[in-house]
């Protein structure tokens, strides 16, 4: 918590405080994401797929998913885009997982098709114990993830001009609503089959933490201020966060109910 009395201002303060923590909260990220675009040699989308994957995964597994990006960079990915198992074999074959994935056909086959590509581009797997998988439910699991993110790259949806046009949840629905193979569907939920299509949540995080930092800091690197209000548009259509810092809120009666205040309660109580 901060010396802010959010609650002895007026209405009209109060959105207008809530309006600056809000961008205060997008500068912050887009710092991250300018240092990621510079390190990228100014490649958007190889910074855009280095993002996705890193707001995909668990915050535990962050680092290794960053190390996944740049042992197999969205050139590549290119190359391979055309069929679904092309993606799959290269994410998931090079993330080092596959060897969890059993002897079905379907995880035979992605084993040989990765073992073709890992020689056409000089590709060294990770260990699979770079990951970490104790004590997660199947939603959480780094499968599941880089299953989403092959199914994403390989529908072709999660591009810039896509990104720079989504303003309303309705247009993330259609940004991510790529369909995960049935083997994935099977696999990782176990007796109970997870659902083939992100669900709302998800895309909701990924609206907050991908899309609107994106627009923000698009904007800003070609001196295009109206971007600005394109990723406040979309933060103010978004539902609020459910999280340790909004609860703390919410019991000295500040209740976010959009992702613009939501992100700006998580911006004042961390600066």
């Amino acid at each position: 918590m901060t010396n802010v009395d959010i609650t002895a201002l007026s209405g009209n303060e109060r959105s207008q405080l809530m309006k600056q923590l809000c961008i205060e909260r997008l500068e912050r990220k887009g710092h991250d994401i300018e240092a990621m675009h510079k390190a990228t040699q100014g490649d958007w989308a190889q910074t855009i797929y280095r993002l996705l994957l890193r707001y995909l995964v668990s915050k535990r597994n962050r680092v290794v998913a960053e190390n996944l990006a740049r042992i197999v960079p969205y050139s590549i990915i290119m190359r391979e885009c055309g069929t679904l198992r092309g993606v799959e074999a290269l994410i998931i074959g090079a993330s080092g997982l596959l060897d969890e994935c059993g002897e079905s056909d379907y995880a035979k086959m992605l084993r040989q098709e990765f073992m073709h590509l890992a020689a056409k581009y000089n590709i060294t797997p990770l260990k699979a114990s770079a990951w970490s998988v104790d004590c997660i439910t199947p939603y959480q699991h780094p499968l599941l993830h880089l299953a989403q993110l092959s199914a994403l790259l390989h529908s072709g949806t999660i591009t810039m001009s896509n990104i720079l046009s989504s303003s309303t949840p309705e247009s993330l629905k259609g940004m991510f609503g790529a369909q995960l193979s049935d083997f994935w569907c099977n696999h990782i939920g176990g007796a109970e089959p997870l659902a083939p299509r992100m669900g709302v949540t998800r895309r909701t995080i990924l609206g907050i933490n991908f899309v609107a930092p994106i627009i923000y800091t698009y904007g800003r690197t070609i001196g295009q201020h109206d971007y600005l209000a394109r990723s406040l548009a979309l933060l103010q259509a978004l539902p609020a966060e459910d999280n340790r810092y909004t609860k703390q809120w919410s019991q000295h009666g500040i209740t976010p109910t959009t992702a613009l205040e939501s992100q700006a309660l998580i911006q004042l109580s961390t600066r």
